[in-house]
């Protein structure tokens, strides 16, 4: 096996909290463990790893300045974010580049290997393209080009056009990338979670257990009912307005959200119209050790996100829904757009809730399902399976690697 020396780098990095930047400190643990020799992880000020949670150098870029993206000073940041990153090349001997989020480090970056011929890979979540070129959903975009520009989308573009290879976390991303640069090969490498959490969660729960849900549930307070749980931020594109609203057809269960965010008062006042303050608990943002309890005390996860014009958001891929899983829980989904892969590819969903004038009728269909306990048992435990083999962290970074071997 070749040992490759990866220079790794995010504008999204920890301590922030989100998909891109666990993303970037799972993967990147993943490809050191396993294919990596003295690597280095480049992030801008104020990143930082606890402990020996990242197995390898880490360079705090004190004079980032990520509002420089774009704009009339964005190119002489690409020249400093060059050199930084030759003298890193050189200094340590990295033979490969590879960015988790295209914006910010993509230009500068690429330029470096470039000059030091090494290859560079980009992953691309989706809503970078749909939030800059919002024509891309719908078809073959015809992009102008201009390489003297400093707009945003100018420079997207160049970042996954001049890459040599685009990783993306689903199929529909992949799609994405097609319809702006149809020259290029997209590689779906998809997303995960620590295969640990596998192994934990069958020692907690080793399968779905009405009466272990049920102890669960008294440990935290909750009334005992069916119970459904969604996390994730308070945000237009994860939809919860549809999760509170299908409540009131389900009327012997409750739901539990998780996350925060700028959505959270307009959700809070649906649940008081609509009369469900004692079926609908909003948690706020919780650690991750109390989240856990409450995914082992819910019978089903949901995630219906759509697709919101106003931001070009929706859902890349959908990790919560692994999560679930994990913890013995059934998926609810709509399957759209990044959701679909784990929810239809595999299989590992129940499909319901992508038309809003069904929502009575998904509601009785969703009721069944949850309550033959046979059946339920059968697809949680078909899913767990499917999961721990495909969607964890180590399997993401050998799709990545089979990738870069196309190099």
């Amino acid at each position: 096996m070749t040992n490759h020396r990866f220079l790794f780098a995010s504008v999204d990095s920890s301590p922030k909290v989100g998909g891109v930047s666990l993303l970037a400190k799972r993967v990147s643990k993943a490809l050191t463990d396993n294919y990596g020799a003295e690597s280095v992880y480049l992030g801008p000020k104020g990143t930082y790893f606890l402990g020996d949670e990242l197995p390898l150098k880490v360079y705090e870029d004190h004079q980032s300045e990520t509002k420089l993206r774009a704009g009339e000073h964005s190119q002489a940041e690409d020249e400093r974010i060059k050199n930084l990153a030759l003298a890193i090349i050189d200094n340590y001997l990295l033979d490969m580049v590879v960015l988790w989020h295209p914006f910010y480090y993509g230009p500068g970056l690429i330029a470096a290997a470039k000059e030091r011929n090494i290859p560079t890979a980009v992953y691309v979540h989706g809503t970078e393209l749909t939030s800059q070129i919002p024509d891309a959903k719908n078809g073959p975009v015809k992009f102008e080009y201009n390489p003297k520009s400093t707009d945003l989308d100018q420079r997207l573009y160049s970042t996954i056009d001049q890459a040599d290879v685009i990783l993306t976390n689903s199929s529909y991303t992949a799609q994405l990338i097609e319809n702006v640069v149809p020259h290029k090969k997209a590689f779906v490498v998809g997303c995960g979670i620590d295969a640990s959490i596998f192994e934990r969660e069958r020692d907690r729960q080793p399968s779905y257990s009405r009466v272990l849900k049920l102890m669960a549930r008294e440990d935290l307070g909750l009334p005992e009912r069916k119970t459904l749980i969604h996390t994730g931020r308070l945000v237009p594109h994860k939809n919860q307005k549809r999760s509170i609203e299908l409540m009131r057809y389900l009327t012997e269960a409750q739901l539990v959200i998780v996350g925060d965010g700028p959505d959270r008062g307009a959700l809070e006042a649906l649940s008081e119209e609509l009369g469900l303050t004692d079926r609908v608990f909003f948690l706020g943002q919780i650690d991750d050790e109390e989240k856990w309890n409450y995914l082992r005390a819910s019978d089903a996860g949901l995630l219906i996100s759509n697709f919101n014009e106003k931001t070009g958001g929706f859902e890349g891929f959908g990790i919560t829904m692994i999560e679930y899983t994990a913890a013995a829980c059934a998926v609810i989904s709509s399957g759209e757009y990044g959701m679909s892969d784990f929810a239809k590819k595999y299989e590992c969903a129940f499909l319901a809730l992508k038309d809003s004038e069904k929502l009575e009728a998904d509601a009785k269909k969703i009721k069944k399902f949850l309550e033959n306990e046979t059946d339920l048992t059968e697809h949680i435990e078909k899913t767990r399976q499917i999961s721990s083999r495909r969607f964890v962290w180590t399997e993401v970074a050998r799709r990545i690697m089979r990738a870069l071997d196309n190099v």
